[in-house]
């Protein structure tokens, strides 16, 4: 007999209790192999979730730095808008501080050309009274003009 057959012998020699923890053993076995997959993928599937958790820390760092960057630029847009509504309110004040000067100018341009008026008419009348007044030799000029017209102040007429 070779050694198979003292192999076969001493397997039929293994009592019973041997044989059913052998076959507790043989489970365990298979079980720890189940395991042992289990935790080879569950490994594969940690080293591709720190994977991802780099990339998504990666991603939320950009984010970041694009959320900074639009802060910055919001900001720097606001300063600008508050510069260009500050030049168009002084632009405002200075069109209607010029329409208010311009209205002035126009009353006063007016108030001017009436006053023109005036005296171009009182011109006319001095000169129509001119025409009725009689020549006197230069000597007794003087002495016409007190008598006709006496020394009251500017001759103003108003119509």
């Amino acid at each position: 007999m070779g050694e198979c057959a003292s192999y076969i012998l001493q397997v039929q020699i293994i009592p019973l209790k041997h044989i059913i923890q052998l076959r507790k053993y043989t489970k365990l076995v298979d079980e720890v192999r189940g395991n042992a997959a289990k935790v080879a993928q569950a490994l594969k599937v940690s080293e591709s979730d720190k994977k991802n958790l780099l990339l998504l820390e990666q991603e939320i760092a950009r984010t970041w730095k694009m959320v900074n960057a639009a802060q910055e630029k919001e900001k720097e847009t606001k300063r600008c808008h508050e510069k260009l509504h500050s030049g168009v309110e002084a632009l405002y004040e200075k069109v209607t501080s010029s329409k208010r000067m311009l209205e002035a100018k126009h009353v006063e341009h007016k108030d001017l050309l009436a006053e023109v008026d005036g005296l171009q008419k009182v011109s006319k009348l001095v000169h129509s009274l001119s025409l009725w007044v009689p020549e006197f030799p230069p000597q007794d000029r003087l002495l016409c003009q007190k008598r006709y017209l006496p020394q009251r102040g500017p001759l103003i007429v108003r119509y």
